[in-house]
């Protein structure tokens, strides 16, 4: 499929809805992937400058609804609850509400960092580690399930996972056929979660050859996702299109990608103009 070059105004259609921060060094996108994002988390959890009384030790979810999570909190401390996130490229989730500032870093496989600042200065920060049903292709398969039951526009694939799944879960022992047929679910399904738009393709073939003016459209934009002023739900959609416009560089036709610099370059400085009025 042919990209447009007018691809990139999209994102200012978004910003101006109720709004949604990066590098000025212009880099290919990345994201963690989302099947080692979802699950279920446990870990100690250190508190920092805070009155409340909140756990030492800590048990979690995180979920995923089309380009962005959710975590609950509310087994950190009384009064708190779900918290939206987007991905802001690299390692990196954030979510901005009020003075509730969440931020999650994946570290290695099954690791990741959980950091809650509130406008009082009290910082949580909870060292976290994923449960596992007993192998990481398996453990890759559940959280890819877990995705799939909140994909709206997901086209059901092929094969039906929720009953391995559902064994797998409450089985003891994996065996290496359980291995295996987790190796052999998970692809069609992430392939099917792509294409209903539920979980980027991170492959290296999806990013395609650079466009030095997009990319630098793109770090405009996660600086816009960075802003505490922005929605989550509009960081969200901004995210999307910033996908759009990386996928849209990979076109190679000479005449599209021209008119992707021109676009990519007048979105950018519109972008530029428009943040500081947004309070950016």
């Amino acid at each position: 499929m042919r990209s447009r070059p007018g691809a990139a105004r999209l994102l200012l259609v978004a910003l101006t809805a109720p709004l949604a921060a990066a590098p000025a060094v212009a880099q290919p996108w990345t994201e963690p992937d989302p099947a080692a994002v979802v699950g279920q988390w446990r870990g100690p959890v250190r508190w920092q400058r805070c009155a409340i009384d909140g756990a030492a030790r800590v048990a979690l979810a995180v979920g995923r609804d089309g380009s962005g999570y959710q975590i609950d909190l509310a087994a950190l401390a009384d009064g708190w609850g779900v918290e939206a996130m987007a991905p802001l490229g690299g390692d990196l989730l954030e979510g901005n509400r009020a003075d509730v500032r969440v931020a999650w870093r994946a570290g290695k496989p099954g690791r990741a960092t959980l950091t809650v600042t509130l406008g009082s200065g009290c910082v949580a920060t909870a060292s976290l580690t994923r449960a596992s049903i007993g192998a990481p292709p398996c453990d890759e398969l559940a959280a890819l399930a877990t995705i799939a039951e909140g994909c709206d526009a997901l086209a059901p694939p092929a094969v039906d996972v929720g009953p391995l799944v559902a064994r797998l879960r409450t089985q003891r022992r994996k065996g290496r056929g359980d291995v295996a047929a987790c190796r052999r679910a998970a692809p069609p399904l992430r392939d099917a979660l792509i294409a209903a738009g539920c979980v980027p393709d991170l492959t290296p073939a999806a990013v395609g050859p650079r466009i030095a003016e997009c990319d630098a459209l793109i770090a405009t934009l996660l600086r816009a996702v960075r802003c505490g002023k922005v929605a989550v739900d509009v960081k969200q959609r901004l995210l999307e299109q910033a996908r759009i416009v990386g996928k849209s560089a990979a076109v190679g036709d000479p005449d599209d990608r021209a008119g992707l610099v021109e676009s990519c370059r007048a979105t950018a400085v519109e972008l530029d103009d428009l943040l500081p009025r947004l309070g950016c």
